[in-house]
């Protein structure tokens, strides 16, 4: 999650003490290039200031004191820094070599125009795995956005393109955060088969993957869309059930840099932990079946919460 931190900053301590019933939250300072601050996400998330200007929202160029603005990322309280657009490839390695250096987690998109996917790896994690198909097929594309998407047509994990990069993903360690929720059955975008399809040869190849949404459920769903990202991974990538789990837990402790916190039930770890009524290993879908939460030693019963679909907005 990126934003504005000072309201994050606010929401994670609350999660944190176990003042407000949620999850702990984690969230990201983000750089990009000047040219990116033009987007209106910005604007939202930097009311009262100029986005592009301050350390959650910074634009970053050939004249940027990279080491500054890794700590000034830092000082914002986020968990890590996210690359996200409109960088060229030498700048964004410099960023995730500094990064790297002040031991800061450091995401990207799978490609950040006009920069290659090449360029990224290294990164502790990359998300959106249909970008190296765009990238195999629109390799000239120099700048971020989704309009005027090419044809996959006949596009497979097999593409020699596509194997060559997940070779040097899986060597490089990098995670990949694949978000099979924001693909759809049909459209002008790449479609969630072909998605799924690439996901599970970066899984047989060694990539460790983690359960990203990039989107919300619906306002009267009751549970996380993370629970939809779960099923995804198993009925288009092939994952069996257990292994989305750790998608889920231990692979995104590990994004996050708090494998030591948690992420899996072992002494000196915070008791995070869920019970289910039924055994997600026999289909995941199960895992809307809590019974209870327990978050730092906290317990969360299900039957409490009182669930209230958002209102629909209307303009």
């Amino acid at each position: 999650m990126a934003g504005d931190v000072r309201e994050l900053a606010g929401l994670s301590r609350a999660a944190l003490l176990n003042q407000i019933p949620s999850p702990d939250i984690f969230y990201a300072s983000l750089v990009a290039g000047p040219s990116f601050f033009k987007d209106p996400r910005t604007v939202a998330a930097a009311l009262g200031t100029q986005p592009g200007q301050v350390p959650w929202l910074y634009a970053v160029d050939e004249h940027t004191r990279l080491p500054l603005a890794v700590a000034q990322a830092r000082g914002t309280g986020a968990t890590g820094m996210k690359i996200y657009a409109n960088l060229p490839g030498t700048l964004v390695r410099k960023l995730i070599a500094e990064s790297n250096s002040q031991h800061f987690p450091v995401w990207t998109h799978l490609q950040v125009y006009p920069a290659t996917p090449y360029d990224s790896l290294g990164a502790t994690a990359v998300s959106h795995a249909c970008m190296i198909a765009r990238y195999v097929r629109e390799s000239g594309k120099t700048a971020y956005g989704h309009d005027g998407e090419p044809s996959y047509a006949g596009l497979t994990a097999d593409d020699p393109g596509i194997k060559r990069y997940i070779a040097a993903l899986a060597k490089s360690g990098t995670i990949m955060d694949a978000t099979l929720s924001v693909y759809k059955a049909d459209g002008p975008h790449c479609h969630i088969e072909l998605a799924g399809d690439i996901t599970r040869a970066m899984h047989a190849a060694g990539v460790r993957i983690i359960a990203g949404t990039d989107t919300d459920n619906t306002s009267d769903d009751p549970w996380p869309a993370l629970y939809g990202e779960l099923e995804k991974l198993v009925k288009y990538a092939g994952l069996a059930p257990q292994q989305a789990i750790r998608a889920a837990t231990a692979n995104a402790a590990v994004a996050l840099g708090r494998q030591r916190e948690f992420g899996t039930l072992e002494a000196g770890k915070y008791a995070n932990m869920v019970f289910l009524q039924r055994d997600p290993l026999q289909d995941i879908a199960n895992v809307r079946s809590v019974v209870l939460t327990v978050k730092r030693g906290h317990q969360y019963a299900r039957d409490e919460y009182q669930f209230k679909p958002l209102p629909r907005h209307v303009d």
